[in-house]
């Protein structure tokens, strides 16, 4: 190993471990109103650092944006997922969607794509890694049990919508049990649908 090598595999580290302090710290207190300063004092960095690191503020809005998207989507790839059924994905998605453990996660991701709806010119690529970045390996998923791509396309999107929806659903009400009755009344509805064709 080259001595630039080692110096860019320590600086890779120390992207990554920043990046990892700055997603759970964002978990913690949100993105509304996101300041380098409030970050860098909790991270234990300064301000400076963190443009250093990243480039700019914008640039470490699209690393955060990226850590968010896989720590949503790495469950889709993984083996278990990668057999499954997209009827069974679905509820698998849906209850991580409304699991209490994820409550943090998931308010980030609302937070973010809110805050690319209320300024799409500063932050357009949010709306496109949290939702192109969930739906194309829902697709990829879709596409294995599906012959007809626009088919499998809508399919996708409408299990995004759905999570999406109790996603929202349970932060604002907090009524998980009403979300698992819906989840489950859905699968209902998926399985005639099936029994249908």
């Amino acid at each position: 190993m080259t001595k630039a090598t080692v110096e860019q595999d320590r600086d890779s580290e120390q992207r990554s471990r920043l990046l990892t302090l700055t997603v759970d710290y964002l978990e913690q207190h949100g993105f509304a109103g996101f300041s380098l300063r409030p970050l860098a004092a909790a991270i234990g960095t300064s301000p400076r650092m963190l443009v250093y690191w990243f480039g700019s503020k914008d640039g470490l809005i699209r690393m955060i944006a990226e850590e968010v998207q896989r720590r949503e989507s790495e469950w889709l790839s993984s083996p278990a997922a990668v057999s499954t059924a997209p009827g069974d994905l679905l509820e698998i998605a849906l209850r991580r969607a409304i699991d209490p453990k994820k409550r943090n996660l998931q308010r980030l991701v609302l937070e973010m794509l809110v805050a690319a709806l209320n300024d799409p010119k500063s932050h357009r690529e949010l709306l496109d890694l949290l939702v192109y970045g969930l739906l194309e390996p829902i697709y990829s998923i879709e596409m294995r049990y599906e012959s007809d791509p626009e088919r499998a396309r809508s399919r996708a999107r409408l299990a995004l919508a759905a999570v999406r929806g109790l996603q929202v659903d349970v932060l604002v009400t907090g009524d998980v049990r009403a979300a698992e009755d819906a989840i489950r009344e859905l699968r209902c509805l998926i399985e005639e649908a099936k029994a249908n064709r």
